[in-house]
Parts: structure tokens; C-alpha cells; sequence
């Protein structure tokens, strides 16, 4: 058994499903009150970076106003 399959196990790769889903659900129900697609979240999967950098741009890029 390599090292990387001694660290890779069911049970991490269980535990990170279950924490990236305490983050995406959250932030899919945010994406659709703000009328964005909640198919965004999925990049949280694919490319975390890229998430993040998702979010520093959907907080700080100017948009339209709401009047809440």
C-alpha cells in the first residue's frame, strides 16, 4: 500500500462529502435568493479555488441594489 492510499480513506472521503455539503447547501439557498443559479455551488467540488473566488467577487463586485 502506497503512503497517498494509506491517507485517503472511505472514512475522510465521507467526512469531506459531509462538510463541502454543510457549505454548498447553505450557499445554493444564498445564490437563489439572489437570483443566481444554485448550480454554482458545484464548482465548490470541481475547483475550490475557483469557489472562493466566486464568493470574494459575488461580495465585493458591485451589483443591483435591493431595498431590503
Amino acid at each position: 500500500m502506497t503512503n497517498l492510499q494509506a491517507i485517503i480513506t472511505p472514512q475522510l472521503m465521507i467526512a469531506l462529502l459531509v462538510l463541502w455539503s454543510l457549505i454548498a447547501i447553505p450557499s445554493a439557498v444564498i445564490l437563489k435568493r439572489l437570483g443566481h443559479s444554485p448550480a454554482w455551488v458545484l464548482l465548490l467540488y470541481v475547483a475550490p479555488p475557483l469557489a472562493l473566488l466566486g464568493l470574494w467577487l459575488l461580495a465585493f463586485v458591485p451589483g443591483s441594489k435591493s431595498n431590503a
